[in-house]
């Protein structure tokens, strides 16, 4: 969080702002989030907490629309149950957010994605990245035509 005793959001935030100057052709064009299984049993507040989160980078990055593309802990470990609960209500809970699924992937340990899931759930994102982009891409085309 921002703010927080980590600092992790300010070093991201310096990284992102470091990498565009550094690269003054590159686009920031989304956010993409999978959340780590060590907090797993913080449920309670969580979308609240990822929402502010989110409007934060959006609003320090000064990209108010910038999508936010999330993916499910891995369906195998009951344990995840509840923060999955929470996880799946993004798109209803935090705008212009879309969810990747994990679905049909698999594990090495009680946590973890194999290397075949990890490389699926890669191509997962990109696919729904493709599509948010293409999606944008046509919603600027038809506001401009108005």
């Amino acid at each position: 969080m921002k703010g927080d005793s980590t600092a992790y959001y300010e070093h991201t935030l310096r990284r992102i702002k470091q990498a565009i100057k550094k690269e003054p052709l590159a686009k920031l064009e989304a956010i993409i989030w999978h959340q780590g299984e060590s907090n797993r049993f913080n449920h309670i507040d969580y979308l609240k907490k990822l929402k502010a989160l989110v409007e934060d980078y959006r609003k320090d990055l000064n990209r108010p629309e910038l999508p936010f593309i999330c993916g499910q802990l891995g369906l195998w470990n009951p344990e995840y149950e509840n923060i999955r609960i929470e996880i799946d209500k993004i798109e209803e809970e935090i705008s212009n957010s879309y969810l990747v699924s994990s679905e049909g992937l698999t594990n090495f340990d009680e946590h973890h994605f194999d290397s075949n899931s990890q490389r699926l759930l890669g191509l997962r994102y990109a696919k729904k990245y493709l599509e948010v982009k293409k999606m944008h891409k046509h919603k600027v085309l038809n506001a401009t035509k108005v």
